[in-house]
């Protein structure tokens, strides 16, 4: 069983969605753990904090990624970002 304070990541992406557990409760019999995105990492959606609560079946140990992992993933987000802005600014341009 997990704990509180542990380093995870999410099953279902792993490379980006690693972060604490920051709570456990049960619910109609089931373990559920709140799980919170490292801060260092850049969400695609500028401001907003990526945390959920999860089953326990969704979620693996890990440990803590590097600075360099980080960095290079948020470049990749950056990235992602400023073509999403450019494809935007297209289409609302095109409708004008």
């Amino acid at each position: 069983m997990l704990s509180k304070g542990d380093y995870v990541r999410m099953k279902m992406a792993p490379a980006t969605r690693l972060g604490t557990i920051e709570g456990i409760k049960r619910e109609r019999g089931q373990v559920r753990y709140h799980f919170r995105q490292d801060h260092r990492f850049l969400e695609a959606l500028p401001g907003v904090v990526f945390e959920t609560w999860v089953p326990g079946n969704v979620l693996e140990s890990c440990t803590p990624p590097s600075d360099h992992y980080v960095n290079a993933l948020n470049q990749l987000i950056k990235r992602w970002r400023s073509k999403t802005e450019n494809w935007t600014a297209l289409g609302v341009a095109k409708r004008s």
